[in-house]
């Protein structure tokens, strides 16, 4: 292992390098959409002032697990400031996580086109990212908390990520 430090490359923090926010949220959105058989086209220009206001604590790590987050749950053409985390938007209101409802990822409203399967599909693929987030991706443990079996969450995983 000699000579790992021979040059050290330092990188500022991603929140202060401007639009390779927009190049990497870009890089991943391909990505995601070819790993989930997505044809999501982008993100409008308010989502896009959104991502560049955000404070990027978790660096390039967090910006692409939203953007996972994104693709999973979205189904629209666009992706709107709407469709974004809501720990993303809060700082346009200021508006802390105590005020959300326990479950803010449905969005759909009933109406010509709805579908309850659908809406089921988003619900479980939302608390399961949740579930695996907390438990560092531990089957075991994410499915212990969903109050589901290892087989059952595992079952689930493999019908909607491949």
């Amino acid at each position: 292992m000699d000579g790992l430090n021979v040059v050290p490359v330092i990188l500022p923090p991603l929140r202060d390098r401007g639009n390779d926010i927009l190049i990497l949220t870009d890089k991943f959105l391909e990505d995601y959409n070819l790993k989930f058989h997505k044809k999501i086209k982008g993100f409008t220009k308010d989502a896009r002032d959104v991502l560049m206001g955000h404070a990027w604590r978790g660096n390039v790590r967090e910006l692409k697990n939203i953007v996972e987050r994104i693709v999973l749950l979205t189904e629209e053409e666009y992706i709107d400031a709407e469709d974004l985390p809501f720990e993303i938007r809060q700082n346009e209101c200021g508006i802390g996580n105590e005020h959300v409802e326990e479950f803010s990822a449905v969005t759909g409203v009933i109406e010509k086109g709805f579908s309850l399967e659908n809406q089921i599909e988003r619900m479980e693929i939302y608390y399961m990212a949740q579930a695996l987030k907390k438990c560092e991706n531990n089957y075991s443990k994410a499915s212990e908390m969903l109050g589901i079996t290892r087989f059952s969450f595992k079952r689930r995983m493999e019908k909607y990520f491949q």
